[in-house]
């Protein structure tokens, strides 16, 4: 379902832009809407994770989830406001611009996760993979200003 719904968002976007619909709140809009999916879901993981395991320690990696996620394009946005220039992953990031921490790469993990019944390791994996990546760009941002 993670899958499915990332791909109708993308979709949905494409057809606001084709057809000229885009505007600036619906960029907004649409950006509100996919973190608050985004912690839906997280949430339901821990919570099932917990259900299941009965260890604290379940929610305590899915809060270290949840704050990871919106950094990625929280950062982008500040870095922006901040400097006037868009910070462009596949420039900026380097190498690491290949790590799965932007929305559709974690999504896609959700959806490996889901499938394989690994609650667990793939809220274990979206907290290190969403903290790496900002901590990574702080360090280049330094570099950069």
């Amino acid at each position: 379902m993670a899958q499915l719904s990332s791909i109708f968002d993308g979709v949905d976007g494409e057809i606001a832009r084709l057809k000229f619909m885009k505007t600036n709140y619906g960029g907004i809009f649409d950006a509100i809407l996919d973190r608050y999916a985004d912690f839906f879901i997280v949430t339901g993981m821990s919570y099932a994770c917990y259900s299941t395991t009965g260890h604290p320690l379940a929610l305590l990696i899915g809060v270290a989830a949840l704050t990871g996620l919106p950094m990625s394009m929280l950062f982008k946005e500040k870095y922006n406001t901040l400097t006037g220039k868009a910070f462009i992953p596949e420039i900026n990031d380097g190498v690491f611009r290949y790590l799965p921490a932007n929305r559709d790469g974690r999504l896609f993990i959700i959806m490996l996760g889901g499938i394989f019944n690994l609650l667990l390791p793939t809220l274990v994996l979206l907290a290190a993979i969403t903290h790496f990546q900002t901590l990574l760009r702080l360090y280049i941002a330094r570099e950069l200003m």
